[in-house]
């Protein structure tokens, strides 16, 4: 009886995960944004640190989609899952977008 109280209450590693790069995800956006300089072009540091803190925000993004679709289909409580799901779509997508262009 209290192994499955314990094993109800214990999160695994989906959930947290979830968590954690949802919200790693949202940092390094929100970074972006704050010290995205005006002109890509201006230093050769600079434009290398961009490009590894975008490689890490892609990499969280497509983790954050991938851990909500399976925390979907594991547990019960959706409404998290579903917005990093959303959020971290349209976030990949626009940065690609970006990219692109």
């Amino acid at each position: 009886m209290t192994d499955k109280i314990e094993k109800e209450n214990k999160k695994d590693f989906v959930w947290i995960g979830l968590r954690v790069s949802f919200w790693v995800m949202v940092l390094i956006w929100v970074g972006e944004m704050i010290f995205l300089p005006d002109e890509l072009s201006t230093e050769g540091y600079w434009s290398g640190f961009m490009a590894i803190i975008s490689l890490l925000f892609i990499v969280s993004g497509i983790f954050t989609f991938v851990v909500s679709i399976i925390h979907l289909v594991k547990h019960k409580k959706k409404a998290f899952a579903i917005v990093s799901l959303v959020i971290s779509s349209i976030l990949v997508l626009l940065f690609l977008i970006g990219a692109i262009i």
